[in-house]
């Protein structure tokens, strides 16, 4: 007797479920790159719980406060017409209580997110010296 491979027998369970009823055969989804999703989670090496716990619900406190406050340097940003960076927005911020205890250094990181940056100052840049030991021009 031969032994069987697993397509044989997947082929003749079909064969026994559907041949009476003259079904067809299940069909393919219409979309090809539709994706179960336990498949795609064990690509990227996810859990279900974790699909479960980022993938739907509402925003964390941490992240309603990092909205907060990417509006509130939005504001102060556009207010001082994009001439601050992010020691100055945050020294205006910190006047505020709510983000009083806040860093510079989490100003700096939010501001590039929210493609904020101040206007650099044009330094003067000159190829000439002037010569030290020349005399002082007449002022009449």
């Amino acid at each position: 007797m031969a032994v069987m491979s697993s397509n044989d027998r997947r082929f003749c369970r079909w064969t026994r479920r559907f041949a009476a009823s003259h079904d067809r055969p299940p069909q393919a989804p219409e979309d090809p790159h539709q994706v179960r999703l336990a498949t795609a989670l064990g690509a990227f090496s996810a859990s279900q719980s974790w699909f479960d716990e980022h993938a739907v619900g509402e925003p964390t406190p941490a992240e309603r406060r990092r909205e907060r406050l990417d509006l509130q340097i939005s504001e102060v940003f556009s207010a001082n017409d994009g001439e601050s960076g992010s020691p100055r927005v945050r020294a205006e911020l910190s006047e505020r209580e709510e983000w009083s205890h806040l860093s510079v250094n989490t100003v700096a990181k939010r501001m590039p997110r929210l493609a904020l940056g101040a206007k650099r100052r044009r330094l003067r840049r000159s190829l000439t010296r002037p010569n030290e030991n020349a005399k002082a021009f007449p002022t009449s």
